[in-house]
């Protein structure tokens, strides 16, 4: 008969660590008892700490014959408590922050391409996947950052000749043929890419990028209405 392998999640039950003996047993949702040994964890993270009772672990279960199901290889969940970061690392209450998953106006949705696990309106019990953290902290403060100073642009585009100026004024007047407006209000939030990594566009080299990478920028014919 052959063996197969999944990947699950579990708990810890109990682990015993004395030197001749490092096993122990998760309970999986359904109830069930999977054995594990020390030697068979996956450093991916934490690779020091000792596992306890009510540590939250993946695992490949092997089921051997006769011998029923056991853990060839676990490692500790990937997913952190969101409501720990909201406090310690964004400064914000738990409820404020699960907003910014998602998005609900006026917050913005910051989790594009962020690992979640649970719902953000049970936001107690929000998580976060610990590869993903340092990426969100980034964002949130460069979003915050931002939007204590709002920026609106207008860029006038003539596409005809790949070419674009900034202005300062609204109703600029003598503005060439051919040229239209582009009004704009940063930071602004777009799904994250090459031209914009973390997703936040937040300056003007930004909108040129991530906008107006094959156009040319052109200084604005009236010298009066050059953007400082």
């Amino acid at each position: 008969m052959t063996s197969f392998a999944t990947i699950e999640t579990g708990v810890v039950e109990f682990y015993d660590n004395r030197s001749d003996r490092t096993f122990g047993k998760f309970i999986t949702a359904k109830g069930e008892n999977i054995f594990f040994h020390l030697n068979q964890r996956d450093e991916k993270y934490e690779p020091y700490r000792l596992p306890k009772q009510g540590d939250r672990v993946e695992f490949v279960r092997v089921n051997a014959d006769n011998r029923g199901p056991k853990a060839s290889r676990w490692w500790f969940d990937p997913y952190v408590s969101y409501p720990e970061i909201c406090c310690n690392r964004l400064g914000v209450t738990s409820q404020e922050g699960a907003y910014y998953v998602g998005g609900t106006a006026p917050y913005p949705d910051l989790s594009k391409g962020i690992r979640f696990d649970g719902e953000r309106r049970v936001y107690a019990s929000l998580r976060i996947h610990r590869e993903d953290v340092e990426r969100f902290v980034n964002r949130f403060k460069k979003w915050e950052r931002g939007a204590l100073i709002p920026t609106n642009l207008l860029i006038y585009i003539d596409s005809a000749t790949g070419v674009f100026f900034f202005s300062s004024c609204w109703e600029q007047p003598g503005i060439p043929e051919g040229f239209k407006t582009m009004p704009l209000s940063i930071p602004m939030v777009v799904d994250p890419c090459d031209e914009v990594p973390d997703g936040i566009i937040a300056s003007t080299n930004e909108v040129v990028r991530y906008f107006l990478e094959d156009l040319r920028e052109i200084p604005n014919p009236n010298p009066e209405h050059q953007p400082k």
